[in-house]
């Protein structure tokens, strides 16, 4: 059941949407997974998951009753033809294809573990959405939830929770948006497609083995702009905007980009401004508006906010001393960003011009079009590598902003959206430019094909953890919490193991913590799991703690008694 009824649902939502807008079933697939999403949404502001999930599915359901009086008791032409349609086989091949690429696979990234999938682990053990105050989430509670939402869908369709159908998800939403543009040449242009998502190293990955939602970012925000550019349909404008401004928190600013391109590209072809021109601004700035009030309600961290101030003052930064972290931050960004090779031994400022003369180039039968989308492309690169600036010397901190923590991923981020614009204009083109391009891009993406390829048995890589976490999930009593000690890590082990673990405490060994700190912290989880230890541990936290000659690497030990008179007892399975 966990393959057949996302599918299924899928149609359902497709045949319901047709019955109001009359499109193409393929073209109209990923609105017809947005729009769930979006209702999904504002149900849950305001009701528990499982009541939203519930309403959710009436509406479908009534909507769908609506298609069926229109199909055979209005006896509508244009819906008959619109089912009858031979390229809707296609999306059960998209489908399909999905469920093969994901078969076992499970999360390789580490925002997986450390937020995304536990996102959807909180929402559905408290039947909230994440960002409330007894959730487990640590981090980014105040990121919009359309994916995870969406995941929900899938989970609950499945009826239990599985990293499969988390990536099965997220790739079948990015894939609706990119072959909705495909009128003919169905199979040479669904290659282009899977070589187009392999171009970049960072992307392919993101993709294909995690649930990261910058390749979805990419794609919404091109999807957007051929759809403001091209199409007439104000409902797929709409909800095409409102997904964008709603699937990050970046989205925003990718929003303002997508509005400047419509309205001169309005400007360019002298029509005027109507009523639905004022909703494209109005409804994605009042559900955006919605997430900032809704979570204002709960306490939480948050780490990428920059307002006018940070964004009119940026200057500054390089008037400040050489050694502050910011400084050094703003002068390794900029050195990175003209010199740092992302894309083909080209740095993204160089990659940025290159993508933006092709873009022109393709465009240039229609010669408004062309200037208008290669213009505000190398605008908006432009633009978005200074906010990345910016945040890289007020937000990121001193240890990620010195460092450029995911560099490649932000910037080939926007790259991706301008390898996109040429990828749906190289649909409209003649088949022999279609081979060169599938040449072309083989050899540019070849070492990242490997990420469409499934696994023979199940891989993630969390994998290696899989034993330790059986353990301590046998071996420690409820209500309780586990304190590990795995020295020489950079945070993963922890990371991977409280995912698995959720909602169970789970408290890591920070270096330079005092003796005194270290009883309390095990005396208040009550359990304490070694992976491994070294000298400086045993003999500076482990032996004075506990008093014992030998700790066992891979065992649980319970720990019980006063900071002054801790005993550990090791736990047997027997």
């Amino acid at each position: 059941m966990g393959i057949i009824l996302p599918f299924l649902y899928t149609s359902l939502c497709l045949l319901a949407l047709s019955s109001i807008v009359n499109v193409k079933l393929l073209k109209l697939l990923p609105i017809s997974i947005v729009t769930p999403i979006l209702t999904f949404y504002v149900l849950c502001i305001f009701l528990n998951i499982d009541y939203a999930f519930l309403i959710l599915n009436i509406i479908i359901f009534i909507f769908f009753i609506y298609f069926l009086y229109k199909l055979f008791f209005k006896k509508d032409k244009d819906l008959l033809k619109i089912i009858k349609d031979e390229d809707n086989l296609w999306i059960m091949i998209l489908y399909v294809f999905v469920i093969f690429i994901n078969f076992n696979k499970g999360f390789n990234g580490w925002d997986d573990y450390s937020h995304w999938g536990v996102m959807v682990k909180e929402s559905l053990r408290l039947n909230k959405l994440y960002s409330v105050n007894e959730s487990m989430l640590t981090i980014h509670k105040d990121y919009p939830p359309l994916q995870t939402l969406y995941q929900i869908i899938w989970v609950k369709l499945c009826n239990g929770y599985s990293e499969a159908y988390l990536l099965r998800a997220s790739l079948f939403l990015s894939l609706s948006f990119l072959v909705s543009f495909i009128e003919k040449n169905k199979l040479i242009n669904i290659v282009i497609v899977l070589i187009t998502s392999c171009f970049f190293k960072e992307i392919s990955f993101l993709m294909y083995q995690t649930i990261y939602t910058d390749p979805i970012l990419a794609i919404s925000i091109a999807y957007c702009i051929i759809i403001l550019v091209n199409e007439k349909n104000n409902i797929i404008k709409i909800i095409s905007l409102i997904f964008l401004i709603m699937i990050k928190q970046i989205g925003f600013v990718f929003f303002i980009l997508c509005l400047a391109i419509y309205f001169f590209n309005k400007l360019l072809n002298k029509n005027k401004i109507n009523m639905s021109d004022i909703l494209l601004v109005i409804l994605p700035c009042i559900f955006y508006k919605s997430w900032g009030i809704y979570i204002s309600q709960f306490l939480m961290p948050k780490q990428f906010e920059v307002g006018l101030k940070e964004i009119v003052n940026f200057y500054k930064v390089f008037y400040l001393p050489k050694d502050t972290w910011q400084y050094i931050s703003a002068t390794n960004y900029l050195n990175s960003v003209f010199h740092r090779n992302i894309f083909l031994n080209f740095s993204y400022i160089t990659s940025l011009l290159i993508i933006s003369i092709l873009i022109f180039i393709l465009y240039i039968k229609d010669r408004k079009k062309s200037i208008l989308l290669a213009g505000f492309y190398i605008i908006g690169g432009i633009g978005y590598g200074l906010l990345m600036l910016i945040l890289y010397t007020t937000s990121f901190g001193p240890f990620e902003g010195v460092i450029l923590a995911s560099f490649e991923r932000y910037l080939t981020t926007y790259l991706f959206v301008g390898i996109l614009l040429i990828m749906f204009e190289l649909f409209n083109m003649d088949f022999k430019y279609k081979v060169v391009y599938i040449i072309l891009g083989i050899f540019i993406s070849s070492s990242n094909l490997i990420n469409l390829k499934p696994q023979l048995v199940y891989n993630s890589w969390g994998n290696y953890l899989y034993n330790d976490v059986v353990k301590i999930k046998n071996g420690v009593e409820n209500d309780r919490g586990v304190y590990l000690i795995s020295n020489n890590d950079n945070g993963s082990i922890p990371t991977i193991v409280r995912y698995y673990l959720n909602p169970m405490i789970v408290h890591s060994f920070n270096e330079g913590i005092s003796l005194d700190e270290f009883k309390n912290n095990i005396l208040s989880v009550g359990y304490i799991y070694i992976i491994r230890y070294d000298s400086y541990l045993y003999e500076n936290y482990l032996y004075p703690a506990m008093k014992i000659d030998y700790f066992e690497e891979g065992a649980l030990y319970k720990i019980e008694g006063s900071i002054d008179d801790i005993v550990a007892s090791k736990v047997n399975y027997e």
